[in-house]
């Protein structure tokens, strides 16, 4: 079963390893020897990428493949499956999350109609950010309106709502809008 993303350690490997390529431009196997995890999702990791053509294979160093980075995605990790497909898994939120934090005041049909998602889909992220404190919910001639919350920018990656329904916010790495439950005994 797959950990809560909150629960990862701060970098997962992907991203570890994808800031070493981004640094050394061409890289074996053995530069990620130091890096917590186990050798085949690294090989597994490097051949996406090669096949997401992000990667090329050069040569060989003794028995090890050389990878030159060809196509730099930026500075995160791109989000590739082993076949090299890009999943696109969060990309919807992602942009909901660009769009909020530049219009500022927005209804769910407007933002449904910016970003291309559904109107359900929009209500649900919506709403679990209000819930968040990311967002202030209010009527004005019988629409709801939202406005963002300009200090709970708290970076470019769009907060992500766990299947518990409560939201994580990765450029802190931290859950959001949880009430505190102290134990009180008599």
């Amino acid at each position: 079963m797959r950990s809560p993303v909150n629960e990862l350690k701060k970098g997962n490997l992907r991203q570890q390893m994808w800031e070493i390529i981004r640094k050394e431009q061409e890289v074996a196997i053995k530069h990620f020897e130091k890096l917590k995890g186990d050798k085949s999702s690294k090989s597994i990791f490097l051949k996406s990428l090669t096949k997401a053509e992000i990667l090329e294979f050069v040569r060989f160093e003794g028995q090890m493949k050389v990878y030159k980075l060809v196509k730099d995605c930026g500075r995160f990790a791109p989000r590739v499956n082993k076949y090299g497909k890009f999943v696109i898994q969060g990309e919807i939120n992602q942009k909901m999350w660009q769009i909020m934090k530049i219009q500022k005041v927005f209804t769910v049909e407007e933002l449904s109609a910016l970003s291309g998602a559904t109107h359900s889909t929009v209500q649900s992220y919506l709403k679990a950010l209000n819930r968040a404190g990311y967002l202030k919910e209010y009527e004005e001639s019988e629409k709801t309106i939202f406005k963002f919350i300009p200090a709970m920018n708290s970076g470019m990656l769009a907060p992500m709502i766990q299947r518990t329904k409560r939201v994580f916010d990765p450029n802190i790495n931290k859950i959001m809008g949880v009430e505190e439950v102290v134990d009180v005994l008599d």
